[in-house]
């Protein structure tokens, strides 16, 4: 997924996000066309249109219109039967490029000058006696907090730079922006995970298995578009966008959905 949106890596955020978006409408459209039986959703759909205009056209007769609306709610659910397959085919690009993208476009940068707090998740808490956090590309505000019941550890940083990392009591965290570039990577802490859940959170550093820490989480903002006077998530600009290129794809190859 990293090389795929690698050509939107330096456009601004919201013109990667928007063209990343129209592609995959594009492509999920037709991934729908060669995975469904275009034939039979043709034939329910027409049946569908039929026995509705029937209803409107027997509204003197409640018997035909209860018996004509029964047989319109069997024909939806044969429709909904044949456009499963190709959902669930969709599903699994779908929930990776939502990973990518919420990992590059869901959250800003570490701010410059504004501090961010950094909460670390130890299998064993450390001791405080000569536990130390070091920055690299960031400053490092002290004191660090101990929760002893928690097991956890919180600091505040600032002024990151890309590629910024912080090492906490001997364990080394990748935080913010993972490079230059308005479709870096940004990472909102770190974690011990297979391989699968690195899959479905890019947006959390790896850590070694043996790590002494669980987890760390950085408060990081979320990121909004300005559209139509409003301010949106990614996710609701990837999804209008992905359904206006999907809906245009389904005229423009004859898709019928």
């Amino acid at each position: 997924m990293t090389a795929l949106l690698a050509p939107f890596r330096n456009c601004q955020p919201f013109t990667g996000l928007l063209a990343v978006s129209l592609v995959f409408g594009v492509i999920m459209i037709l991934v729908f066309k060669f995975t469904s039986n275009q034939r039979a959703i043709g034939t329910i759909r027409s049946r569908m249109g039929a026995r509705a205009l029937g209803m409107l056209l027997h509204l003197h007769s409640p018997v035909t219109v209860v018996k004509t609306a029964a047989a319109l709610m069997a024909d939806n659910f044969a429709y909904l039967w044949k456009i499963i397959t190709p959902m669930l085919v969709i599903a699994v690009p779908f929930l990776l490029t939502a990973a990518a993208l919420d990992a590059r476009y869901g959250s800003m940068p570490i701010p410059r000058g504004i501090p961010t707090t950094v909460t670390v998740t130890w299998n064993e808490l450390p001791p405080r006696e000569g536990f130390t956090v070091t920055g690299m590309g960031l400053t490092v505000i002290e004191p660090v907090v101990f929760v002893d019941t928690l097991r956890q550890t919180s600091f505040r940083v600032t002024n990151a730079t890309p590629g910024a990392a912080a090492t906490a009591g001997g364990v080394t965290l990748q935080l913010g922006a993972s490079a230059e570039g308005s479709g870096s990577v940004i990472y909102r802490g770190a974690a011990r995970m297979n391989a699968v859940e690195r899959l479905l959170k890019p947006h959390l550093a790896p850590l070694p298995a043996d790590s002494p820490v669980i987890e760390a989480a950085a408060g990081l903002p979320e990121a909004r578009y300005r559209i139509l006077g409003g301010r949106w998530s990614w996710l609701t600009v990837f999804l209008v966008y992905s359904s206006l290129s999907a809906m245009a794809g389904a005229v423009a190859f004859k898709v019928k959905v």
